[in-house]
Formats: C-alpha cells, sequence, structure tokens
C-alpha cells in the first residue's frame, strides 16, 4: 500500500469507494492545518470518522470526540498501536469507540497486523504467566502473504501470476 498520505491526498478527504465524509490527519499537513481542520471539520463538524496516520495520533493528540477511527497505517509494535488507540480512549469518552487499520489485502499490511497481534499476545502471556491466546494461530511468513497477493492480483488482472509482473510494466 502507498503510504497513507497518498491515499488521503487521491480521496480528497472522502473515504475511498463509500464516498464517507471523513476528517484525515497525517503528517504530511502542517501542524496548524492539522489541528484546524481537525477543530471545524471532526469536532464541530461534520465529519463523522477521524482518518488519522500512526505519527500524528499517537502522543500529544487527545481526540474523546472520536468514536469511529480509521488507521490508515501500521506500526511494528503494539505499544505504537495502543498508544494512537489510546488517544481516543479518553476520561471524558462517553460512547463505544471502534478503531480499525485499514490493510491492502495480502500486503505488508497482513504481515504487520499479524506480527503486531502475535507479539501483543506474547507480551501479554508474559505478564499473565498465561498460555498465549494466539497458540493455535497459524503465523504466515512474508512469502505466504505475498505470494496470496499476487495470486488475487493475477485473478483480478485475468491473467497467470507469472504474467502479472509484465502486464504491470507495460
Amino acid at each position: 500500500m502507498p503510504n497513507g498520505r497518498s491515499c488521503w491526498r487521491s480521496s480528497g478527504g472522502r473515504w475511498i469507494g463509500t464516498g464517507s465524509n471523513t476528517s484525515p490527519s497525517h503528517g504530511g499537513k502542517p501542524i496548524a492545518e492539522r489541528i484546524r481542520e481537525l477543530n471545524t471539520r471532526f469536532r464541530v463538524g461534520s465529519a463523522p470518522v477521524l482518518l488519522a496516520s500512526l505519527g500524528v495520533a499517537q502522543k500529544g493528540l487527545n481526540i474523546p470526540e472520536a468514536d469511529r477511527v480509521l488507521f490508515l497505517t501500521r506500526s511494528w509494535t503494539a505499544k505504537t498501536e495502543d498508544q494512537a488507540e489510546g488517544r481516543v480512549l479518553r476520561p471524558q469518552q462517553t460512547r463505544p469507540v471502534t478503531t480499525e487499520f485499514v490493510h491492502l489485502r495480502g500486503s505488508i499490511d497482513d504481515y504487520q497486523g499479524q506480527m503486531v497481534a502475535h507479539k501483543r499476545d506474547a507480551i501479554n502471556a508474559g505478564l499473565d504467566w498465561g498460555t498465549p491466546a494466539l497458540d493455535d494461530v497459524e503465523f504466515l511468513h512474508l512469502d505466504t502473504l505475498l505470494g496470496r497477493f499476487v495470486e488475487d492480483l493475477a485473478g483480478l488482472m485475468g491473467c497467470r501470476t507469472h504474467e502479472v509482473r509484465d502486464r504491470l510494466a507495460a
């Protein structure tokens, strides 16, 4: 997946494919502009969904007005993702909260997601002297995920997997 900024730029502040009004917040915008948009479009405006990169949502930002946040970037650590999700879970929060990480199926996003899940599980099991909850979940190697991605892409393109590279280069 391209970096989050290019997705937001191409979507023009609209969540791609749904027409939903969103408020994008990412490091490609100057801080003053980010804060102004957050205040006018999201906190008191018409945008019900916040699109955020982990970089801007990780530290120093409190957004208890949010009950739905979509992250278009991933981290390699549970700590970073938990910190970003915690920006919404403030004492002032009065509603149930949904945070989601948007993945391009079969991409590095899937691999990062499973790495973070397994790291979080190992940490929790170590802290609680317990058995990991994901003990029976298959860990997919990056080669497997990328292979599936190419298979899916070939299916969408109507060709065989070995023809994908040539078609993309054309």
